[in-house]
């Protein structure tokens, strides 16, 4: 729906205005759409300083004509530019003030580019580990280079290895490589398999934190609004956390 149309619908149902029907259903949109009862509550509070501020303003211009008349004419020019200065400056300030109450919520996948922030780079094969190198170095190419697709197959590869040192970096990137694809083709399946690969790996790990990050960063992603709620509240409950301002910022949005 249009912005204008919504703007309409919300003004409408704030002066009464729509049938008993319209109404019940506006409320159940209100309580299945956190968007659009934000965009509701925007707009309430910005009616009514707007008529607070008509109401001040009347009644200030009316005391003031008062003292007016009450002087000699000579002083009544003076004050007509500078009064109605005043007030034009006043409206356009609560002008502005609304257009930015009333810009568009950012989509889960801007909120998702906002915060994804830079991604350290996955660190091939190091001496002394028991994973295949080809596999490793391999894996940190694609994925360094944002093949996606072609790490998955090589850090599921390195996994397979029962002897890997690894195994919790390993499956922070693999979720990662998952979550940087589920913009695209594939987005639920890409959703599922990077869960699942955040899931192995150990909070007190070194990469329990990331990856406590990047599965709540995935569920923003993805839309998935409750999951979202639940991964950002247990980032915040997390002591020190890297990302709890962040994760806070998410919850108050």
């Amino acid at each position: 729906m249009a912005g204008e149309d919504i703007f309409t619908l919300i003004d409408a149902y704030l002066s009464n205005r729509l049938s008993e029907e319209e109404r019940q259903a506006f409320e159940r949109r209100c309580e299945n759409d956190p968007a659009f009862a934000r965009e509701v509550k925007a707009h309430a509070k910005a009616e009514y300083a707007a008529r607070s501020y008509a109401r001040s303003q009347r009644k200030e211009t009316l005391k003031n004509l008062y003292r007016e008349t009450e002087k000699p004419r000579a002083v009544v020019r003076s004050f007509r530019p500078a009064a109605w200065y005043g007030i034009a400056a006043a409206v356009i300030v609560l002008l502005l003030g609304l257009v930015w109450l009333f810009r568009p919520a950012p989509s889960a996948e801007e909120l998702f580019a906002q915060n994804i922030g830079a991604i350290e780079p996955f660190t091939g094969y190091r001496s002394g580990e028991s994973e295949t190198p080809d596999v490793l170095e391999a894996a940190s190419e694609a994925f360094n280079s944002r093949n996606y697709e072609a790490a998955i197959p090589l850090f599921e590869a390195a996994l397979a290895d029962s002897q890997a040192t690894r195994r919790a970096q390993i499956n922070l990137y693999l979720g990662l490589s998952h979550t940087m694809l589920a913009g695209g083709p594939g987005a639920a399946h890409h959703v599922m398999a990077a869960i699942a690969a955040y899931d192995q790996v150990p909070p007190g790990s070194a990469s329990g934190q990331k990856a406590l990050w990047y599965k709540a960063l995935t569920y923003v992603r993805a839309g998935q609004n409750e999951e979202a709620k639940k991964a950002l509240e247990a980032v915040v409950a997390y002591p020190g956390h890297y990302r709890r301002e962040a994760a806070e910022r998410l919850l108050g949005g």
